[in-house]
This record gives C-alpha cells, sequence and structure tokens, in this order.
C-alpha cells in the first residue's frame, strides 16, 4: 500500500516581497489579517521612496542637491530628517556625513565606466564638497553649498521600516509582523504568542558560518557591511561606506546595531563603521545615549561587542 504524501503545513504568514530601495522588501503578517494590508503597507513604502530618495526625480533630496547653492522649499519631514543626520554627524565628528555622494561619484559607484583608484589629488579636491556643516536649514527651507550632493542611503530604507512599523502597531494593531528590508534592517514585531524572531548575523569572511544568532523582539537590527556594496577596480574590491574624513573606502568588515528606531540604527552603523579610534568606549556609549546595542569586526577579524549586545545572543 503506498503511504500517503505528508501535506506541507500551511503558512501562518502573509508573506510580500518586493523590490524597493535597490533591495528586496519583504513584510509578513499572520493570516487572519486581510492580505490587503500588505498592498497599503507598501503602497507607504513607495510613496516614501517617491518623496525622499536623493535618486529619485522630483523628490524633495532630489531638488535640493539639483539647487545646490539655492534655497529650495521643503516639508518637514524632509527638515526632521536633516536634523536627524546632523545630530549623527556631530555625534561622529563628521565620521557619519549624508553630503559623501562625490566621492562615491569618484569611486565609480554610479558610473560603469573605466574604473580606477582615485588618486590622492582628485581625493582632496572632492574633500572639499563633502562637509555636513555646509546643509543650512530656515524654517521649511534647505540649502547646501554648491557642488556638494547629498545621498538618502544611510537612513531612507531604514525610516520607511519605521513608518510601517507604525502603521502595522498603531493602525492595524498587528503584534506579529516582521520587516527585512534587503537583509540589513530588519524589524521584529512580537507578542506573547511569538515572543521572538531568530535572526542569523552572517560573517562575511566566512559565508558558510554566522556571527551571530540574535533573538529579536519589538526592535530592530541594521548590518552594515562592506561586501553588501561595493566597486570592484583592478581584481581589488572596495566597499560602499568611504570615510568621509579620508575620502578612503572604510576598513572594518562588518557592523550589528540594535535599536529601537531603525532609522537611529541605520544612522549608527554606517557612523561606527568608519570608526577607527575609541570604538568600544564609543559602543558603550552609544548603549547609555541611544540604547543601541553593537557588534563590529575590524579590518583585521579582531571583535568588539558592547556590553549588552550578549544579552541577545541565542
Amino acid at each position: 500500500m503506498q503511504r500517503p504524501q505528508q501535506q506541507a503545513a500551511r503558512p501562518l504568514y502573509w508573506t510580500r516581497t518586493e523590490f524597493l530601495f535597490h533591495c528586496h522588501f519583504k513584510i509578513k503578517i499572520p493570516l487572519f489579517y486581510p492580505e490587503n494590508i500588505l498592498d497599503e503597507l507598501f503602497e507607504e513604502i513607495k510613496r516614501i521612496d517617491k518623496l525622499y530618495n536623493s535618486f529619485q526625480p522630483q523628490s524633495y533630496f532630489w531638488k535640493v542637491n539639483q539647487q545646490a547653492g539655492d534655497w529650495v522649499n521643503v516639508d518637514q519631514t524632509t527638515i526632521a530628517l536633516l536634523n536627524r543626520t546632523i545630530e549623527m554627524s556631530d555625534y561622529f565628528n563628521g565620521q557619519y556625513d549624508i553630503s559623501i555622494t562625490p566621492l562615491l561619484r569618484l569611486w565609480h559607484f554610479f558610473d560603469e565606466e573605466k574604473k580606477y583608484i582615485p588618486k590622492e589629488y582628485e581625493i582632496l579636491e572632492i574633500l572639499d564638497k563633502v562637509n555636513y556643516k555646509n546643509i543650512e536649514i530656515n524654517h521649511d527651507k534647505v540649502k547646501i553649498a554648491k557642488g556638494m550632493e547629498l545621498t538618502t542611503g544611510s537612513f531612507l530604507k531604514s525610516f520607511a521600516v519605521d513608518c510601517i512599523v507604525d502603521q502595522i502597531k498603531n493602525k492595524y494593531k498587528i503584534t506579529d509582523a516582521l520587516i527585512n528590508a534587503g537583509g540589513s534592517t530588519i524589524y521584529a514585531i512580537n507578542d506573547d504568542t511569538h515572543p521572538y524572531w531568530k535572526v542569523n548575523i552572517p560573517d562575511i569572511s566566512n559565508q558558510k558560518e554566522n556571527l551571530a544568532t540574535i533573538k529579536l523582539s519589538n526592535t530592530s537590527i541594521n548590518i552594515s557591511a562592506q561586501n553588501l556594496s561595493f566597486v570592484e577596480i583592478n581584481a581589488t574590491q572596495f566597499g560602499h561606506i568611504i570615510h568621509p574624513k579620508t575620502g578612503q573606502p572604510s576598513t572594518n568588515k562588518q557592523v550589528a546595531v540594535i535599536t529601537e528606531n531603525a532609522c537611529s540604527g541605520d544612522m549608527l552603523s554606517t557612523g561606527l563603521l568608519c570608526m577607527t579610534d575609541n570604538i568600544k568606549d564609543t559602543m558603550e556609549n552609544l548603549e547609555e545615549k541611544y540604547q543601541a546595542s553593537s557588534l563590529l569586526i575590524d579590518s583585521t577579524n579582531k571583535e568588539y561587542a558592547s556590553s549588552k549586545f550578549s544579552t541577545y545572543k541565542l
């Protein structure tokens, strides 16, 4: 007698993935909620992308870049986002800076032409155009210096995550969900029936291994790593996190930051990846100031972890 085939377990969640912010953006919500909630959540993500992505024509940040040297009318969300980036830039003494786009262009991240390692004099010329302190805000207007160009790459995707987390929790009253934006920003929403989501932090030096497996509950993790986006020049990979002070790709390999607010965690992970001095002290201070637990792997594969990071490990 033939053995009956075992039926696949019914999925517990509606799951949808769309390609947004140059990544696969996935949302999971329980099956007993209407599936069309996912339609509304993805519409919100697309709205944010259209209005604020610096690479979307006619967005607020795009207009600021296009009209560098002139005052540009923006909305209050743009002002709030800029103020948050300036706060983080102050905290990291300029090692986090969203005016880094000219350096990214110099390192050929936006072109397919013949690539070469920038010469020192070229880097020095471009560094004059990178300075967050030249971002001016006056009520509902913003102005940047001529030659400057802002990028929203270090915060906008995670800002969108925070916005839909707010809708999931407060508009739809959903208490169990997962948002995964390209694996670099993950937000877990949990209740007593599902106390946490299990998240692996991959080891970029050994793709068969994980640095850690953590339990994520009503909080986010942001992972920055130089292998997530890179340009290859003369058979050498150069990571996309460029140090705003030196104009060179960051030498640290990987950072993970756990925070309740995903947008803040994204900015912090970018800033940490550029640090070379006082790394451990800074990580401890981030726990006190921003309630951010973190893990960092430097260029020598030395591992740094803040005091409370171990409490998230499984």
